[in-house]
């Protein structure tokens, strides 16, 4: 704001450039965080005042710059760059992965991986499609890795535990960035579970962009940003946002068919680096500032 003011009386000729990667305001932080009453309403007003104010803006999702553009910003003047990859060093993963699958006892059994903050969907649903997928597969065990920002988790864990899922769950917490390698190589699938709520169409999921570049293969809910990373049955397998039965479906074909389970895994990784690199973004983001 005071930059915005200088410029405006001629003190400084910096440009303004806005990033923005999440919304605050109605629909979004604002309803999920324990936020007070006056923050909220600070948040929600400076966040409309950031937006409209600046000579460029770029948003990690398609749905802020419509969000955007709803409140009055120029077209022109917005950019979209969503989150991106870098270098990724796989050597080593294997035996990472072996560690990992020893030290929580997971054997040679198929495992689903549940990478989270918790607060991306409804426990209820998750735990009930993971149910169905353990009565069809009575051999599949669930690794879950994260912890939610305002302890989340422990109504998954205590959902689960009811719906006697905690014999074939293994819950690692969360983890440090270095660890993720070992764990995403363990596990033979990866689920996001989305609902479809302006907060998660506002994000860009950087564990979805980790986990494609890792070379995992998912079965991810089609919301927001994630459809611009996952093709179906190309880089993933896609399942409209709420279809349990598809969910489920995508759970069990890719964990029965490893033929198709390897090749999207290794699609994935081939769309994420070679589209979604940094070295490709950052041109985008340079060229904003040097306009």
């Amino acid at each position: 704001m005071i930059l915005w003011y200088l410029k405006k009386l001629g003190l400084t000729t910096a440009r303004i450039v806005l990033d923005t990667d999440d919304w605050e305001g109605p629909g979004g932080w604002n309803d999920m965080a324990p936020y007070s009453w006056w923050q909220r309403q600070v948040f929600a007003w400076q966040e409309r005042w950031g937006l409209t104010h600046n000579q460029a803006l770029t948003v990690a999702s398609r749905e802020l710059a419509s969000l955007a553009l709803d409140i009055g910003v120029a077209t022109e003047t917005v950019y979209h760059v969503p989150n991106g990859v870098g270098a990724v060093d796989t050597s080593g993963a294997e035996d990472w992965g072996r560690a990992v699958r020893s030290k929580w006892g997971l054997g040679r059994a198929p495992v689903v991986l549940l990478y989270t903050r918790f607060f991306e969907f409804r426990p209820e649903r998750v735990v009930r499609m993971l149910k169905r997928l353990f009565d069809q597969d009575p051999s599949v065990r669930l690794l879950v890795v994260g912890k939610g920002l305002f302890g989340e988790e422990e109504r998954f864990l205590s959902l689960a535990e009811a719906a006697e899922l905690e014999a074939r769950m293994t819950y690692a917490g969360w983890l440090d960035s270095e660890e993720l390698r070992g764990y995403f190589t363990a596990a033979d699938l990866a689920i996001v579970p989305l609902e479809d709520t302006l907060l998660n169409r506002a994000r860009c999921p950087a564990k979805v962009v980790d986990l494609m570049a890792a070379g995992m293969p998912l079965v991810a809910e089609d919301v927001g940003e994630v459809g611009h990373f996952v093709k179906h049955l190309s880089s993933g397998y896609l399942v409209p946002s709420g279809d349990e039965d598809a969910f489920v479906d995508g759970m069990v074909r890719l964990l029965k068919d490893e033929a198709l389970r390897l090749g999207l895994g290794v699609k994935a990784r081939q769309r994420v680096l070679e589209h979604f690199s940094w070295s490709r973004l950052a041109g985008v983001v340079e060229g904003v500032y040097q306009a």
